[in-house]
């Protein structure tokens, strides 16, 4: 949960990393899934799962803002940039909030 806390961070979604970071929780994800351990893991500690999924829609968010803005925009596409936007920043609340929350399988 802490790396998915510092992954989702504002710093790193908005520095030079973002390609690498995106690239680097995706990779994490399909090893975690990839195996019968990691899939019990995650299914055990849904909030961890729910984190990770959150993380990944905030980066893929900010690639298509980023993609956006690079191809030059339009006024509608102004407007799904801003929602877009939005979706990021409450993907990155949701993990924030995740992530301080104990899970079940936290020790006491």
């Amino acid at each position: 949960r802490a790396l998915a806390l510092v992954l989702a961070s504002r710093h790193v979604r908005r520095s030079s990393l973002l390609q690498q970071v995106s690239s680097l929780v995706s990779d994490v994800t399909g090893v975690l899934l990839s195996s019968h351990e990691g899939m019990a893991a995650l299914a055990l500690d849904t909030r961890a799962a729910t984190t990770m999924r959150a993380v990944l829609n905030a980066h893929a968010a900010d690639a298509r803002r980023v993609a956006g803005a690079s191809a030059g925009e339009s006024a509608g596409e102004s407007a799904g940039k801003a929602t877009g936007k939005a979706k990021a920043e409450s993907a990155q609340e949701a993990a924030e909030e995740i992530a301080e929350t104990p899970g079940e399988n936290d020790p006491d």
